[in-house]
């Protein structure tokens, strides 16, 4: 009787012509077991890491994912600090004994046999993470044995730490630095996502009182350095306002993008720069997110996956996270935009802004633009295949599905306090 059963329930699916399954491309999807409704559901065992949603937990989102498209303000200007705009080395710890140095030289010696040397006269102790430390030369030098060390430790481009209290100095490469970003929250986002495209990572900031917590070695010290006295200097921040989305054709063939053309009144479209993938125009505040919203949904489907904000100092690359202000969990995560801005005024009797667009994945870039343009001009980037963005050999996307992005870049000047009121 069970078997008997089994081959009419086979034989009444196989005759049901109602039965309709997703379009799949390449192959067909995996059956799916069947689990009962008093089943208890097992889970493959996955790596132990930080569940994804407090991963993408981070205080600065409320500042950054809620761009105002209806109040776009491209100029504007904010009161900025620049007298406590500074990078400090907070991991010195205890300070060196009064000692003089009289006649100290070394050629071409490990650094931590020079300060053994150095110190050999003493009761301190110099202890290393690295088994091999750079070679250095001194020629005769006389002052405090801080002033020698700081020498020492700048020509190996190596930090030190004392402890009185084990009498112990401690070598790493590394140090943790404190930058403090007064009054402007927009010169502390230009500021983190400039480190973000210098790749520094890890990044603690006390929005409280207005501070980025860092790990870096010399030249991260350095670099951040460069970056805040040329920010002091050049006093221009540039924002981008994006939105991301997805756009699904209505049938076989991709979006035909030609049509913005006739939709649009002539000269909307002032130039198109082709990258590695997809191309950028540059168009008309009169294209704006809810006219292209009007125009592709007559053709095709759209969803809004992402919005947010990044700023860049001027002459500097900074890195927006597509899926840090991502709606949802999407294909496109993992997908980052970092430009490197510069913005000249009054450029052909125009305010003149040049911008290298790149845009990466996880696995490698995917494309870049250069573009100029003049301020008030906003960016429309099409033609990214989402297909780049799945990892699995078959998906029920459509290939003629792609990323679009609506780009509107805005100034920030910022000015010295003392000067605010002139």
């Amino acid at each position: 009787m069970k078997k008997y059963f089994m081959v009419v329930l086979v034989l009444m699916c196989a005759c049901d012509t109602n039965y309709k399954r997703d379009t799949v491309y390449e192959l067909d999807v995996k059956e799916v077991p069947y689990v009962g409704a008093n089943t208890r559901p097992m889970y493959p065992k996955m790596p132990s890491r930080t569940l994804e949603n407090v991963s993408r937990f981070s205080l600065d989102l409320p500042y950054r994912c809620d761009p105002n498209w209806e109040d776009q303000k491209i100029v504007k200007t904010e009161a900025f600090d620049k007298d406590h705009f500074d990078v400090v080395n907070v991991s010195k710890g205890d300070d060196l004994p009064l000692f003089m140095v009289k006649s100290f030289s070394i050629d071409n010696l490990p650094l931590d046999e020079a300060l053994k040397k150095l110190f050999n006269k003493t009761d301190i102790q110099i202890k290393g993470y690295d088994p091999i430390y750079p070679y250095v030369s001194l020629n005769e030098t006389d002052g405090m044995i801080d002033v020698v060390l700081d020498m020492l430790s700048e020509l190996s481009q190596v930090y030190y730490t004392y402890d009185k209290k084990t009498k112990t100095i401690y070598l790493s490469r590394d140090s943790k630095f404190e930058l403090s970003v007064p009054l402007s929250e927009d010169a502390i986002l230009a500021v983190l996502d400039a480190m973000y495209g210098m790749g520094i990572d890890g990044i603690v900031v006390d929005w409280e009182d207005k501070v980025l917590r860092f790990k870096g070695n010399k030249n991260t010290e350095k670099t951040v350095k460069k970056l805040i006295k040329e920010m002091g200097e050049e006093k221009t921040l540039i924002a981008y306002d994006i939105n991301v989305y997805r756009v699904y054709p209505k049938g076989n063939e991709s979006l035909k993008w030609m049509d913005l053309l006739k939709a649009f009144k002539a000269g909307t479209v002032k130039s198109e720069n082709p990258g590695t993938i997809g191309k950028l125009l540059v168009v008309e505040n009169n294209l704006s997110p809810r006219t292209l919203k009007e125009f592709v949904l007559e053709r095709a489907d759209m969803q809004l996956i992402s919005t947010g904000s990044f700023i860049v100092p001027n002459r500097w690359q900074g890195r927006f996270d597509i899926g840090s202000c991502a709606r949802k969990a999407n294909l496109e995560q993992n997908m980052f935009v970092m430009a490197q801005a510069k913005y000249e005024p009054n450029v052909w009797k125009k305010d003149h802004l040049d911008s290298k667009f790149y845009m990466k994945a996880k696995d490698g870039d995917i494309t870049s633009f250069d573009v100029s343009a003049r301020l008030g001009e906003n960016y429309l980037i099409i033609g990214i295949p989402t297909h780049y963005f799945v990892e699995e050999y078959s998906t029920p996307i459509n290939p003629n599905t792609e990323l679009v992005m609506f780009v509107s870049p805005r100034i920030i000047n910022i000015v010295d306090m003392r000067n605010a009121d002139e």
